[in-house]
């Protein structure tokens, strides 16, 4: 488990429950704290502040419920950092919301450098 990873604690929200667990499987490999769900509805009814580190939220189809999606947990929480993910075929237009879009088509190790470099970010910003 590589140490930069500080058991991070990651949601994973994926309509698609088999790249939701590869996901969290990738993760965990990496030395991060991964849970996924299969839809958002739930958390939000539960949510809790600083639960997560981040929240990566597959946008499928429409970036619009993502991004409703997002503002909904930075109203709730605005430290909370939140990635969408996303094909390269739906467009999410540029929005103040999520704080990086990932590219669905990366491979494994290009995601997690992305989930980390997130994280390096948003340390800097605290520094």
């Amino acid at each position: 488990m590589p140490l930069n990873a500080e058991r991070k604690k990651i949601l994973i929200i994926d309509p698609d429950p088999r790249l939701a667990e590869t996901r969290c499987m990738i993760l965990q490999s990496h030395g991060y704290d991964a849970s996924c769900v299969t839809t958002g509805e739930a958390i939000l009814s539960s949510w809790r502040p600083r639960a997560y580190d981040l929240v990566l939220v597959d946008v499928q189809h429409s970036a619009d419920l993502a991004l409703n999606f997002c503002n909904e947990l930075k109203e709730r929480d605005s430290a909370q950092l939140v990635a969408l993910m996303s094909d390269h075929h739906v467009w999410v237009p540029p929005h103040p919301c999520p704080d990086e879009v990932i590219s669905r088509s990366e491979g494994p190790e290009r995601f997690v450098q992305k989930v980390k470099r997130l994280f390096d970010r948003a340390t800097s910003k605290q520094a």
